[in-house]
């Protein structure tokens, strides 16, 4: 009967979570680097600014590595904040692909990449346009926001199902104004 492949399924996944669980346990950052990036400073040319160089010389090739951007300016308004993106995105603010927006907070983005350095060039707006990133020259240079990237490097034979509970982790932890949590 087809309907006993789905009995079993809350055993099944009770046992992949308790295995995952057990898996997590004790995976720990080789190291965390932090950069402090003044939006409004990025050029508009396609050149990359050189914190995109720095990060992608710390992350010496490093496969897997989760960050996230933090809002530090003293006296950002968040709502000024949510207004300028939800703006962009609503008019696709030259063609660019936008996260979801969520609450306002500090933590502006939670992610995890292979290519750590090429998805912080996206994010800061200088990627594909149909990647879906936070986008920022193309919405947030007015604000004057001073934000900080924090990023993590983990052994490159960190298992996926490892790094996605991790990133799940540091999202529910954070909870980003931007982005959504879970697999791509």
């Amino acid at each position: 009967m087809p309907q006993s492949a789905f009995a079993a399924l809350p055993t099944q996944a009770q046992a992949s979570l308790a295995l995952l669980s057990r898996e997590v346990e004790g995976v720990i950052p080789t190291e965390v680097g932090a950069w402090t990036i003044q939006v409004a400073e990025l050029p508009q040319s396609t050149d990359k600014p050189p914190v995109v160089a720095e990060v992608e010389t710390w992350a010496n090739k490093s496969r897997v590595c989760l960050y996230y951007f933090e809002c530090i300016s003293p006296n950002a308004e968040l709502a000024t904040v949510e207004r300028a993106f939800a703006d962009a995105k609503a008019h696709e603010a030259n063609n660019r692909a936008y996260p979801r927006l969520n609450r306002q907070n500090t933590c502006f983005y939670v992610g995890s990449s292979q290519t750590v350095a090429k998805r912080l060039s996206e994010h800061l707006g200088y990627g594909a346009a149909g990647t879906y990133a936070l986008q920022l020259i193309h919405w947030a240079q007015p604000l004057q926001l001073s934000l900080r990237f924090v990023c993590a490097k983990y052994s490159d034979e960190t298992p996926y199902a490892i790094v996605q509970a991790l990133e799940d982790a540091l999202w529910e932890d954070k909870q980003p104004m931007f982005g959504r949590q879970g697999r791509k």
